[in-house]
């Protein structure tokens, strides 16, 4: 629930209770009707905020395991799944599923000169270099040691301006990096066709 939402439930439920305490002093006594209104205050007030800081810190969990903890993009699995939301988009005129597969050349050379350290932040520069030179839209992960894959939807299927725009992105960044780059098309109908799952 929103704080707003858990706000009118804490007023009503303190409203009720102040009431209901007020009730119990003439059959009871003071004390046990205040400890009665403790007890609806901290269940009222501990609980709804305990569940909303539960929720938030599994949202959390769940939003970082899906990303790889160096560079930030997803990871294999997490692109697989977020592949089906983007298939599932609305779709205006022709459109086709881009997938392009960036492997990083001679990586190892890379790191058994300058040290894996290097290769590391050599690894997150291309993260953020293949973010930039991306539609905001892309699906991009890092599928394992020096691979990555971007996927999207497009207007067409000539996608070689993107992979120059890809190999120029990584041939910018400060580290002496160069990438093999393929890139498959595949067309998609007006609307989304379960069968498309398999075209990822």
């Amino acid at each position: 629930h929103t704080a707003q939402d858990m706000m009118i439930n804490f007023a009503i439920a303190i409203s009720t209770a102040a009431l209901l305490a007020v009730r119990l002093i003439p059959y009871y006594d003071t004390v046990l009707a205040g400890c009665a209104f403790l007890l609806v205050l901290v269940l009222n007030v501990a609980f709804p905020f305990a569940v909303h800081w539960l929720v938030h810190a599994l949202g959390s969990d769940l939003r970082h395991s899906s990303r790889d903890t160096l560079t930030g993009l997803l990871i294999r699995r997490a692109f697989y799944q977020s592949a089906y939301a983007l298939l599932l988009r609305r779709r205006e005129g022709p459109s086709y599923l881009g997938v392009a597969l960036i492997d990083l050349d001679n990586f190892k050379r890379l790191n058994d000169t300058h040290g894996h350290f290097t290769g590391d932040q050599a690894l997150v520069a291309v993260g953020g270099a293949l973010r930039l030179a991306s539609q905001h839209t892309s699906l991009i992960a890092r599928f394992g040691g020096e691979e990555f894959v971007i996927a999207d939807t497009y207007r067409t299927n000539d996608l070689h301006d993107i992979a120059e725009q890809l190999r120029q992105a990584i041939a910018a960044i400060q580290y002496p990096v160069t990438a093999s780059i393929g890139i498959a098309t595949a067309p998609l109908a007006a609307s989304f066709d379960p069968a498309e799952r398999e075209l990822i």
